[in-house]
């Protein structure tokens, strides 16, 4: 694999570090340049940015802030969230092929940052519109009602900090991605991208979950408001 192609993998992973508020390193462009592609591509605002702050939420703060909401009415025991092993994919074997390789899973990867970056925006608007109704709710509803949501809060916190144990995990995978470009091992390097590429998909279904059931929960309030 060319030089290019591998700091365009890193030029993905700068963005989505700075999206994140982590320093970014100056994006050197070239054609190609995987490496650097990944970088700029990995800025998914997990943290180092406050929550609510425009465009950069913070999933540790959400979850924070969501825990102490709901603290006077419902006691939550986050669990583990359950998921089927990631898929296995024969690697090729060709310079050339791990070249094209590279090419089109650094494209997937870009497209699931992107919609992580749009998954948290959501994420964010469903949990400033929770906490609104439930600051109204709790003055003239019916606090049974917040008891009974007691499964569904539970399941938004779990599902969120299996996001950020993903994100945690696709850290990792960047760490193995810049070892196996220093060792010219580009066998390793596309092992190390399809994994990250995968693991952003499965954070981003857990924040689509998470937001679900938070929109699910604040129209129950917005429900017993009316009434």
């Amino acid at each position: 694999m060319n030089r290019g192609l591998f700091l365009a993998i890193a030029a993905s992973a700068v963005s989505l570090l700075s999206f994140t508020g982590a320093p970014a390193a100056e994006a050197q462009t070239a054609p190609g340049n995987v490496l650097l592609a990944v970088a700029n591509a990995t800025g998914n605002g997990t943290d180092g940015a406050a929550a609510g702050s425009g465009s950069r939420p913070n999933l540790h703060q959400i979850i924070t802030q969501f825990e102490q909401a709901i603290a006077p009415y419902e006691t939550i025991h986050p669990t583990q969230i359950a998921h089927p092993p990631l898929p296995t994919q024969s690697l090729p074997t060709s310079p050339a092929a791990i070249d094209q390789a590279l090419q089109q899973t650094l494209q997937a990867y870009k497209q699931a940052t992107q919609s992580d970056r749009q998954a948290q925006l959501q994420l964010q608007s469903a949990f400033n519109a929770y906490i609104n109704a439930l600051q109204l709710f709790v003055q003239v509803g019916d606090l049974d009602i917040l008891t009974q949501q007691t499964p569904d809060s539970t399941a938004v916190v779990s599902y969120l900090e299996d996001a950020l144990y993903t994100q945690a995990e696709v850290s990792a995978d960047f760490q193995i991605l810049q070892q196996a470009h220093a060792a010219g091992d580009n066998s390793e390097l596309l092992a190390a991208l399809i994994d990250m590429t995968q693991l952003e998909q499965q954070k981003v279904s857990d924040l689509k979950v998470a937001t679900k059931i938070l929109s699910k929960m604040t129209s129950t309030l917005e429900a017993g408001l009316s009434d």
